[in-house]
């Protein structure tokens, strides 16, 4: 399969890591310096979009199900906002792009968590207070 980059026919796109080796880092850079600010190691993979917002939050999601939040300045975690579904964590993947608007003179954070295998997309919304 030469199109594919591999030798191997059985695995054209590569072999998955096991589940204990999994992990994912999140890093927030200086725009003006290029210096890395913070540093976030998650125990899974995060795919998802990476959303800051003008309250000082970033949001990004993990391939648990989880939505993470964090202090835009320091990447203090805010903690994980929900898991959307918490068993089996491979059926729902937070790969999706966020986006974050004013609302009734707040700002307000949406998402889509992708489902998979018969299970329904979730559209996640939550109200930022800033």
């Amino acid at each position: 399969m030469p199109w594919t980059g591999s030798a191997d026919p059985q695995a054209p796109f590569g072999r998955q890591d096991p589940k204990e080796m999994w992990g994912g880092w999140l890093t927030a850079f200086d725009a003006d310096s290029g210096a890395a600010r913070w540093k976030y190691h998650s125990s899974a993979p995060l795919l998802a979009a990476v959303t800051p917002t003008a309250g000082g939050l970033v949001f990004t999601g993990d391939l648990l199900g989880d939505v993470l939040a964090f202090d835009a300045a320091s990447g203090k975690s805010c903690g994980a906002i929900m898991s959307v579904i918490p068993w089996p964590p491979a059926l729902c993947h937070m790969r999706r792009s966020d986006i974050t608007y004013s609302c009734g003179g707040g700002e307000a954070f949406s998402t889509l968590a992708v489902g998979e295998r018969d299970l329904a997309d979730h559209h996640l919304q939550f109200a930022i207070a800033v």
